[in-house]
């Protein structure tokens, strides 16, 4: 003999199938292993357990494969010869505690006893004082019904558990809590019609199968009723249930915390329907008028011959449905996928999703089916005829739209929010994300907004504000893409054990359950992973982890392009352009959200790559404070992080009420901002990114004043700070924008060449004529220093004459020598030059060329007409 508990705990893949119902991966047979190849149905019927496999094994075979006896499956105790009767059972026992259960009237209409040592009994009253021992003909209703009724009309979140006693220790924290009678086997689908109009149930199970199951029923026939359903187990090893959990230490607060942050429950996929071969034979016969019929549980297509016979050729060793048509939408195209469901020589073949581009072809069959299953070449085209045959076999085919992105978007004329929960307010509609975005994960905006916008804000106090302030306000900018492109990149950049990746994660738990271990993806990704990763995550928090350029320089190079790749595809919210072997565009993926990075080194030089980037500079100073290290505060805000998503929940159920006002005041702040900033000698683009990053700070103000999370009148103040610091990170970022211009660059790299030895001007003599210097071993000559040369009005100022092509050649291969790629061209150095005032002259009046001639010795050359203080630093200029 063998409890039931303990009996599904041999089995793999057990799921509950209703009431006393699970379905199991049969023993017997190679079961695929996996959730949604079980075959095997278990059912408790009174002291029986009935077992039935779907692939045909036999009981006995099953049974012995469990190393068990057919006796196992009878539950019940053995009857001895001689037992009391139950009266006299009971004798023996202490009543420990008597619930008694109300009807929608306040009327009792039975019992539940509990007795020491643990058994219960159940009885009704006889209307003459006493009782009847069974509920025969009594309607089950849940335990404090009444209580329950008026706490559901007051929106009060009731709990679900496993027990009498168990409900009543709820009670006593102060929560409203019921069960079901006669314990987890004997839930009846019809109790769950007491919960119609219920905001949120928390069902809380014993930890044991036997308890996950019951959890499961019970969700599953509320689920269409009450608004919001949560499954919980409780913590702690030895706890098993409520009271073992409160009894710990458990109090209303701490369970409370638990429900807030627990997923909502989603029913899962039912069991593979039963093919009827007589329905699809019907079917198929009808739809396709008489052309394909079923036999022997095999497609077949029906021939008349000239000779007036009939002949069905078989086309397969299968049958085969679409079960369910689906529409993959990324935002920017859709992609429609069928469901199927096949059956071989009656057993179930597993569901496969098929893109419908390839359905046709059937190459699926074997990929998804093995080769069991076969197709017969006795008629030409008979992929054809196959298709047409699964197709009309399907009768009407239920549709449904998966979206494969984050972020908001229009539905049914309803702004949403998309992330891998379903959408913020509509957590019925289904979002499948890519692997490395599956953490991305937001609850519906429950909870205490006010509580968890403070929290939040506790991360801006955990280090130096120039750190701390960007990590906070990237995820709140990230949702505000939708109105305006994030174009930017945040580059945390320090040295390793700054902690770059942790505050990365920090700004990330916003929208999931991130670590410094779990963030998306690194720069190693390949290219074409990124681009799709950026396109997916569209209006979010995306981060890219960890650019650490390799000492291979050929690997260097190419992680350089990578990353200038992606900088670009996000400063230009542009994707590459691809097309088919047929000439037709392939579909583009571009960047829809906003990026965070880190490094030990931001990537090389680039103005315009520069300028797209926004580099935190982060070391473990920032972590100190008065002397003291803020471990503690980040330890803190690594506890805290689980209150970020439904802050970012209640900030996204703040703009879809606000839409407009929103969309407004962003676009409104941001202009303000653009007139108060300083724009000399500062890139356009970096002014743009800390308009945006004000601007964006100065909306989530708005909504955390309007939550109560701070008052109105600090607005002004919160805004002064951050805008000294967005500031401080311009100049910053304008310094070495400055330093990384092709020009200065170029005359940096000649400076050091010069002060090495490595290249030489030719000079004049004391008559005036050009030395003939002759460069030594590992030296270039690369023009021509004239310090007596006079300009045009007179003056002597000293002049070098470049020599382009030889100068061009060695600044190149230097940086090439030092791990650096100077990325410019010769024509983009040399007018960079000019725009720096470097040089005196430049080429005749109508030419596009800076390079002006000049006589040397006999040889008319076009050179560099560079003014001598640029390289020696005689003058001011």
């Amino acid at each position: 003999m063998i409890n039931i508990d303990a009996f599904l705990t041999l089995f793999k893949n057990v799921r509950p199938g209703g009431t006393g119902k699970w379905m199991a991966c049969c023993p017997a047979h190679n079961d695929g292993q996996h959730q949604g190849d079980q075959s095997l149905s278990i059912a408790l019927t009174g002291d029986k357990i009935l077992l039935k496999c779907f692939a045909g094994c036999a009981t006995p075979k099953i049974v012995e494969t469990l190393g068990l006896t057919m006796s196992d499956l009878f539950i019940g105790e053995k009857k001895k010869d001689k037992q009391p009767p139950a009266a006299e059972a009971r004798k023996k026992k202490k009543i420990a505690a008597i619930y008694t259960y109300h009807d929608v009237n306040n009327k009792a209409v039975f019992e539940v006893v509990r007795y020491e040592p643990k058994s219960f009994s159940q009885r009704r009253p006889d209307g003459q004082g006493g009782y009847i021992n069974n509920l025969n003909g009594i309607e089950r209703v849940i335990y404090r019904l009444p209580l329950i009724t008026a706490a559901i009309q007051r929106g009060e979140v009731i709990y679900h558990v496993e027990g009498e006693r168990d409900a009543g220790n709820l009670v006593k924290l102060g929560l409203e809590a019921t069960t079901s009678p006669q314990g987890a086997g004997n839930w009846k689908p019809a109790m769950a019609e007491y919960y119609t109009g219920a905001g949120t149930v928390v069902i809380i199970p014993d930890k044991d199968p036997a308890g996950r199951a019951y959890a499961a029923d019970v969700a599953s026939n509320v689920f269409p009723r009450a608004k919001h359903i949560k499954i919980i187990e409780l913590p702690g090893e030895g706890n098993k249930d409520a009271s073992d959990w409160i009894a710990a230490g458990g109090t209303r607060e701490k369970l409370e915390e638990l429900v807030k942050f627990a997923p909502e429950y989603r029913p899962p996929a039912g069991p593979p329907e039963e093919i009827d071969y007589d329905v699809i034979r019907g079917l198929l016969k009808k739809e396709s008028d008489g052309q394909y019929t079923i036999i022997n549980g095999k497609f077949n297509k029906i021939i008349h011959t000239r000779e007036g016979e009939t002949v069905e050729l078989p086309l397969c060793n299968f049958v085969a449905r679409v079960t369910e048509d689906i529409l993959k939408d990324n935002g920017a195209a859709r992609e429609r996928f069928l469901r199927v469901q096949g059956r071989i020589n009656g057993s179930h073949l597993a569901h496969v999703t098929v893109p419908d581009l390839h359905f046709d072809n059937m190459n699926w069959v074997r990929k998804a089916w093995g080769v069991k299953a076969q197709t017969e070449k006795s008629i030409d085209k008979v992929e054809r005829h196959l298709a047409q045959c699964i197709i009309k076999s399907s009768g009407k085919v239920p549709e449904h739209t998966i979206y494969t992105h984050t972020g908001w978007r229009d539905i049914d004329g309803q702004m949403v929010y998309l992330s891998g929960s379903g959408a913020t307010g509509r957590p019925e509609m289904e979002v499948e994300l890519p692997p490395r975005l599956a953490r991305y994960k937001l609850p519906q905006p429950d909870g205490d907004a006010k509580e968890a916008v403070s929290n939040s804000m506790d991360l801006l106090s955990i280090a130096d504000m120039r750190v701390t302030l960007p990590t906070f306000i990237m995820p709140w900018l990230a949702v505000l893409n939708v109105f305006e492109d994030m174009a930017f990149t945040v580059w945390y950049v320090g040295r390793s054990g700054s902690l770059k990746s942790v505050m990365t994660a920090l700004a990330l738990s916003f929208f999931g359950n991130f670590t410094h271990k779990s963030l998306p993806v690194n720069w190693f990704g390949t290219r074409t992973e990124l681009e799709k990763l950026s396109f997916h995550a569209k209006d979010i928090l995306f981060a890219i982890d960890d650019y650490a350029p390799p000492a291979n320089p050929a690997e260097a190079r190419e992680l350089t392009r990578t990353v200038e790749y992606i900088l670009r595809a996000y400063g230009n919210r542009q994707g590459k352009v691809r097309a088919n072997p047929d000439m037709t565009s392939q579909e583009t993926y571009f960047p829809r959200g906003l990026l965070v990075t880190s490094g030990e080194q931001l990537p090389p030089p680039g103005v315009s790559r520069s300028a797209r980037i926004l580099p935190v500079p982060i070391s473990i100073d920032d972590f100190y404070q008065d002397g003291k290290d803020n471990y503690y505060l980040l330890t803190q805000a690594q506890k805290d992080r689980r209150y970020y998503p439904v802050a970012m929940a209640h900030f996204i159920r703040w703009i879809q009420a606000n839409w407009k006002a929103v969309d407004d005041k962003l676009h409104k702040y941001y202009e303000r901002y653009s007139l108060e900033a300083n724009k000399k000698d500062v890139h356009l683009r970096l002014i743009e990114t800390i308009c945006l990053m004000q601007a964006g700070f100065e909306i989530f103000l708005d909504f955390a004043a309007d939550h109560g999370a701070i008052k109105s009148a600090d607005i002004g103040g919160h805004l002064q700070m951050s805008w000294e610091i967005f500031n401080g990170l311009l100049k910053y970022q304008s310094t070495r924008i400055t330093s990384e211009r092709p020009g200065e660059r170029f005359i940096e790299v000649i400076k050091s060449l010069l002060s090495s030895g490595k290249v030489i001007f030719r000079s004049r003599n004391e008559a005036g004529y050009w030395k003939p210097e002759e460069a030594g071993p590992g030296q270039a000559i690369i023009g021509w220093d004239d310090i007596d040369a006079y300009n045009n009005d007179g003056e002597g100022i000293g002049i070098i004459y470049l020599n382009p092509e030889e100068a061009f050649s060695v600044v190149f291969k230097h940086c090439m020598s030092i791990g650096e790629f100077y990325g410019h061209t010769k024509e983009a150095t040399w007018d960079d030059m000019n725009s720096l005032n470097y040089l005196e002259d430049t080429g005749e009046e109508g030419s596009r060329s800076v390079l002006k001639k000049k006589m040397i010795g006999n040889i008319r050359k076009r050179l560099l007409w560079l003014k001598r203080n640029v390289i020696y630093d005689t003058n001011e200029f």
